[in-house]
């Protein structure tokens, strides 16, 4: 088995970053998930689901200390992946993250409170938009 293969629970070295980065989220230690968002992102194919899931998770690990550049993350996120395409997982780490983004007063954090705003709602496999 090499690095890239899914493993012995059938993920990956990225989505395994993946988990990792949001189980240090969740313990409050944003410098550990920093680390492993960034290792995530990189084992990553670009502008793929699991990129996206990967980059919010690492814009969600810089709320605290870097707002604005958090921010600026998640619209890349939504510059390069079509709504219609973004999972209900990125869905959910967006809100999130203008939720933990709170009243923070920056260009950046106001486009983003925007952007999701005005997400149009999930597209089903016939290709009509769902509830979100």
């Amino acid at each position: 088995m090499t690095e890239e293969e899914p493993g012995r629970f059938g993920f990956d070295v990225s989505e395994l970053g993946l988990h990792a980065a949001e189980a240090w989220l969740a313990l409050g230690r944003t410098d550990r998930a920093v680390t492993r968002a960034e290792a995530s992102v990189a084992a990553c194919v670009p502008h793929t689901p699991g990129w996206a899931a990967a980059t919010l998770a690492l814009a969600q690990a810089e709320t605290l200390g870097q707002p604005g550049d958090a921010a600026a993350r998640a619209l890349d996120v939504l510059e390069r992946i079509p709504a219609e395409r973004l999972r209900s997982t990125s869905r959910d780490r967006l809100r999130g993250l203008v939720t933990a983004l709170g009243d923070v007063d920056a260009v950046a954090v106001r486009d983003l409170r925007e952007r999701v705003r005005v997400l149009p709602p999930p597209v089903d496999v016939h290709g009509r938009g769902a509830i979100a």
